[in-house]
């Protein structure tokens, strides 16, 4: 069976107030995982008022300070315009390109609309205080992610592992063993024969198999 995907960084506690981004005014939050996983899907708690188009989602290392840094990682993109108007939030999950997270690196989690109508047109609704994620926190940028500063309220978000495929198995020789395997007993129509199976050899307590 495969190994379904599942929520592993992510805030708790309430929605408490929200911040309005769009143009040149992008969100992040940041975060730390405490294991080693890839993800592909990134979850935000949105509304919109304005239309803000398109809005991009990233991921990006982080500097000494916590501030995101670099290019992006990974990306993805969702149409801002569906989102719900103000004042109903809704939960938001974006796909991206798979990326392998490290244990106990901190990353960035971006969200950006420069072809929004204004610098309101999407909002992030956020806790109400930073300790709802204790190993990171959030940041605004008023110019196009060239500087960043404190959001004194973490953001309502989630990073989602990606579903595993389920194990194969392949064709080989199967090897049993068992104290109390003496005899291989097999059964053709309705008489029952004692003794050695024709696609396997009794070897004392091996029995070996094609399968």
């Amino acid at each position: 069976p495969s190994i379904p995907a599942e929520k592993k960084d992510y805030t708790t506690g309430d929605h408490y107030s929200y911040v309005g981004y769009g143009q040149s005014y992008w969100a992040t939050q940041t975060f730390t995982p405490l294991e080693t996983y890839t993800t592909d899907k990134l979850v935000a708690y949105w509304s919109r008022a304005e239309p803000p188009g398109t809005i991009t989602v990233a991921l990006r290392l982080t500097d000494g300070a916590g501030k995101p840094t670099g290019g992006d990682l990974a990306t993805g993109q969702t149409d801002g315009n569906t989102l719900p108007q103000m004042q109903t939030f809704d939960w938001r999950a974006v796909s991206i390109e798979p990326y392998e997270l490290q244990q106990g690196v901190m990353y960035a989690y971006l969200a950006r609309a420069p072809g929004a109508a204004n610098i309101g047109s999407f909002y992030w609704r956020t806790t109400e205080s930073q300790s709802a994620y204790p190993r990171g926190r959030s940041w605004i940028s008023t110019n196009s992610g060239g500087s960043w500063g404190e959001n004194w309220r973490d953001n309502n978000f989630e990073v989602w592992s990606a579903a595993k495929p389920g194990l194969s198995f392949k064709a080989g020789i199967l090897h049993v063993r068992h104290p109390a395997l003496l005899t291989v007993v097999h059964k053709r129509g309705e008489l029952i024969v004692s003794g050695y199976d024709t696609l396997s050899s009794l070897d004392e307590e091996c029995l070996t198999g094609q399968v």
